[in-house]
């Protein structure tokens, strides 16, 4: 029956998970400071991208608002430094 087939695809499953090898990373991404989280829209290059548009639960504020000033704030720095000449020191 419907047992029997999942009973064999766990142990299938279970007998390739113990010829694997598993590597755990611990990534902490540099704070821009201690009230603004800074989300991936993913952790390795590749990786299956999130919509950081979506609202993420841990979010205390408003995920479109976030990123309209967000977008503002790049907005203005890039007017503010785009006639800035490189300065060899």
């Amino acid at each position: 029956g419907l047992d029997d087939e999942n009973d064999k695809l766990c142990i299938e499953y279970a007998s390739k998970l113990s010829s694997c090898r598993f590597l755990q990373l611990s990534l902490e991404k540099e704070k821009i400071n201690d009230r603004v989280i800074e989300w991936w829209d993913n952790v390795f290059i590749g990786d299956t991208k999130i919509d950081l548009k979506e609202r993420i639960k841990d979010r205390k504020t408003d995920a479109k608002k976030m990123n309209d000033i967000w977008n503002n704030a790049h907005k203005t720095f890039k007017e503010q430094v785009k006639n800035i000449q490189p300065t060899e020191i």
